[in-house]
C-alpha cells in the first residue's frame, strides 16, 4: 500500500489491539497488517477491508469480493484512513 501523502496519527485504538492479536495468532508481523477504510466511489459508501503485506505486495481482503486482491488492482475505492500498529493515518485529498 502506498503511504498517505499527508497523514495524522492518533492514539492507539481497539483496532490496533485487534491487529496485534491477529498478528500473534497468524505469525504475521504486526507492521504487515492494516485495516483500510475506503470510499466506494461508485456507490458513495464507506467500506473497510483488511490488508496484509506478502512478499512485498499489499493484498486486500474484501468481503464484497470474497477474494484477496493486490492493492494496485483495486479500483473504484479511495482510501480515507489506514489503521496499523503505529496508529491511525488519514489520507488527505489534494
Amino acid at each position: 500500500m502506498a503511504a498517505p501523502g499527508s497523514a495524522k496519527s492518533t492514539a492507539p485504538s481497539i483496532w490496533q489491539s485487534g491487529l496485534r492479536a491477529i498478528s500473534l495468532n497468524m505469525a504475521i508481523p504486526a507492521n504487515d497488517l492494516r485495516i483500510v477504510i475506503m470510499r466506494d466511489t461508485i456507490h458513495g459508501e464507506d467500506h473497510a477491508v483488511a490488508a496484509a503485506r506478502l512478499d512485498g505486495h499489499w493484498l486486500t481482503l474484501d468481503n464484497r469480493r470474497m477474494a484477496m486482491i493486490e492493492d494496485s488492482y483495486v479500483r473504484n475505492y479511495r482510501p480515507l484512513f489506514v489503521i496499523g500498529e503505529s496508529g491511525i493515518l488519514q489520507y488527505h485529498v489534494p
